[in-house]
């Protein structure tokens, strides 16, 4: 060997069929233990999901109840309507929920009354388990891993469930706000048709004017044999009295249409492909693995051989 050690392929292969004994045994050994680590290591399944969102216009009031030509409107959702459901699969109060009803700390055996940071630990691990990704047709796609498969495949059911009760949510308190105006504007008018009818009441026993007139005065009226101020007035009420009924009809109308689009039958999400508790293996690929420790630890005993015949390189060049 010469003074200086040359880091060259040529003194790579003779080091490398210098030290192959010792090599090579540091392979085996490092391979054999990750067989025996990876023989007791938990098999992982992902339970998957493809779905897209619903056409936001599907269940609005406006396609539910128009009332000139039906258009084709399509059932799957448009690129905001992807944003939105993505936004929605990811937030912190749906992956809350999955935690708390499946109890993950239990799972993932962390004790939230000794562990201050407890929380977040499940809130990480978890995840790292459940992945959401947006399709390359427009679609959402879900993955739950769990070394239980039946358990993955119901957290991933229950997410759809939870999404979509989120997804309603918005459009159900939307629809509902405005059905609740619309009643309050209801009893207002409703207490203001009782004072007309009491003013009336009181019109027609002063005046003796008893016959329901018409605007266009078309009704058999004696008018001098009454007080024609009398008569204008009775008419007058009348007349502003039947326009509050005609608007309380209309917004009974609208309250009873915005309450419809909020029945649960109106679907948020069009499911693909339902998760399922034979989904796929998601690891540990053990000959992969054992195949991966044997090379990684080829590659480090060639260098090691390497470090220590350049060190015994450099003690001799002192030496000398």
């Amino acid at each position: 060997m010469e003074q200086q050690l040359k880091f060259n392929l040529l003194n790579i292969i003779k080091l490398t069929l210098k030290w192959k004994r010792h090599i090579l045994m540091f392979a085996v050994a490092v391979a054999v233990i990750t067989a025996v680590y990876a023989f007791w290591l938990k098999n992982e399944y992902t339970s998957y999901a493809n779905f897209y969102p619903s056409n936001s216009a599907i269940g609005t009031r406006s396609n539910l109840f128009r009332v000139e030509s039906m258009d084709n409107i399509d059932q799957f959702g448009f690129e905001n309507d992807v944003d939105h459901l993505y936004t929605v699969c990811n937030s912190s109060s749906v992956i809350s929920h999955l935690i708390n009803k499946f109890d993950f700390y239990k799972v993932y055996g962390i004790d939230s009354n000794v562990d201050s940071k407890a929380k977040q630990k499940v809130f990480k691990k978890f995840k790292k388990n459940f992945k959401i990704a947006k399709g390359s047709y427009g679609n959402i796609e879900l993955y739950m891993t769990d070394k239980n498969p039946i358990l993955a495949s119901e957290v991933a059911n229950d997410a759809l469930a939870e999404i979509q009760d989120k997804l309603r949510g918005f459009y159900v308190n939307s629809s509902q706000g405005a059905a609740t105006a619309l009643q309050f504007r209801i009893k207002n008018i409703d207490s203001t048709l009782g004072k007309l009818t009491d003013s009336l009441i009181k019109l027609r026993e002063k005046y003796g004017v008893f016959e329901i007139i018409s605007p266009s005065r078309k009704s058999a009226v004696n008018i001098q044999s009454r007080s024609a101020s009398g008569i204008e007035l009775v008419q007058n009420l009348e007349e502003l009295k039947d326009r509050y009924v005609i608007d309380r009809a209309k917004y009974e109308a609208l309250s009873n249409e915005f309450l419809t689009t909020t029945h649960k039958s109106i679907p948020y999400l069009q499911v693909v492909e339902y998760p399922s508790p034979s989904g796929a293996k998601a690891g540990p690929f053990r000959t992969l693995m054992v195949i991966g420790a044997f090379f990684i630890a080829l590659l480090v005993g060639i260098l090691s051989a390497f470090v220590i015949e350049y060190l015994g390189t450099l003690k001799t060049s002192i030496s000398e």
